[in-house]
């Protein structure tokens, strides 16, 4: 389209006008295969502008979707930073990036389509749905939050790939019921593929992932309370002292995650408030997250360097998250106090990791064999064929 300043006439031979009007994004001409990642930057108007493919451009989409693998990494994050930061629709775009084929190019996302959820919790549907609305959700509280381009970008990343794991994680029982139990941590790997099969700097990964492994626990169960050795464990686990995420991209996540679903969802209990008002209460959040506990003390307490050090760190960062301690003098004195009880418990616990070791080898060792022994079952029965494909044969001449 163009205006001609002389006429005061909008120029328009192929009826874009129109076409923007209804929301809808067409190719102009056959040479817009010349350059696949046109299909890319379609994705990203789409949740930018509020647009869906036209049919014929869906069908020269698909056509090209075997050119993905010509495209760098550079040109198809530019693509998804555009529409993780400025997309507004981002179901839309979801939804032009299934129509034109390219979602194959995604295994972790294609693979949520037509996974089916608990329709009390979940009336909007499948998963892959879900995953629309809530990256719908997460780019209106990127915006009601003042987030910069990066965290929102972060935000919305991990709002469409939050629920990967459901795909590997589902399960439809006899009754219809339908449960998805471990699904924040089956969905860390496909995420991770995700990221990077997109070009997500590697400090995208460090945020992303955290907060996909963490993004069910903000509800205690049983009627518990949010307590402060549980906000002191998130904190450790999110590591944003080690470049993970704070609590507050947590809870957004979270926020987002409520928020997209459909009309008439199942409520539960909002802890959030819970957990940001004990984390404000508890401080720093990366000094928490910090291991109090160094080998400079175990060595100066008498103990010799070995393995046993790393099961001592591992059960003063459980002290530490229960509130033993807040600082050095008092982690110097936990252990002084209680050396004799926490070196029994490393052995312990050193003693039975040892067995399950143990145990785990002899299992491979077993599975080892046994598949030594059906090749050799495989070797042999080949050798006899052939034998008897040669006898047959010396037998006809």
């Amino acid at each position: 389209m163009g205006w001609d300043s002389a006429t005061g006439e909008l120029v328009d031979p192929l009826g874009g006008r129109a076409d923007l009007e209804a929301g809808i994004l067409r190719h102009p001409s056959e040479h817009f295969s010349e350059d696949p990642l046109r299909v890319l930057r379609g994705v990203q108007f789409a949740g930018r502008f509020d647009m869906e493919l036209a049919p014929e451009t869906a069908e020269l989409c698909r056509e090209m979707a075997p050119a993905f693998d010509q495209l760098h990494k550079d040109g198809i994050w530019k693509q998804f930073r555009k529409l993780s930061t400025q997309g507004t629709h981002i179901s839309k775009a979801l939804e032009v990036l299934h129509a034109s084929g390219w979602e194959s190019h995604f295994p972790g996302l294609a693979a949520t389509r037509g996974v089916p959820q608990d329709l009390r919790w979940h009336p909007e549907g499948d998963v892959n749905v879900h995953l629309g609305l809530a990256g719908d959700q997460a780019a209106a509280i990127a915006r009601r939050e003042g987030l910069d381009e990066e965290d929102t970008s972060i935000l919305v990343l991990a709002a469409i790939t939050h629920d990967f794991g459901k795909a590997h994680s589902t399960k439809v029982k006899e009754d219809g019921s339908i449960t998805s139990a471990g699904h924040h941590e089956t969905g860390v790997e496909p995420a991770k593929d995700f990221l990077e099969r997109i070009g997500a700097p590697g400090r995208y990964h460090e945020k992303i992932l955290p907060l996909i492994r963490e993004h069910m626990c903000h509800t205690p169960g049983g009627g518990v309370e949010v307590s402060p050795s549980a906000v002191r464990r998130l904190l450790r686990r999110l590591d944003h002292a080690g470049g993970g995420p704070t609590l507050e991209q947590w809870s957004l996540l979270v926020e987002a995650d409520k928020a997209g679903r459909g009309e008439g969802a199942r409520k539960g209990v909002d802890h959030l408030p819970d957990w940001l008002s004990i984390a404000e209460r508890l401080g720093n959040e990366k000094a928490i997250s910090t291991t109090l506990l160094k080998g400079p003390h175990l060595a100066e307490a008498g103990i010799p360097q070995g393995k046993l050090w790393g099961i001592i760190v591992t059960q003063s960062q459980e002290a530490q998250d229960d509130g033993v301690f807040d600082d050095e003098a008092g982690v110097k004195e936990w252990l002084a106090a209680n050396q004799t009880e926490i070196l029994k418990e490393a052995d312990r616990r050193l003693q039975k990791a040892k067995a399950e070791h143990a145990k785990k080898k002899a299992a491979q060792t077993i599975l080892l064999k046994a598949k030594q022994e059906e090749q050799k079952a495989a070797a042999k029965a080949l050798k006899d064929a052939r034998h008897e494909t040669d006898l047959a044969a010396g037998a006809r001449s």
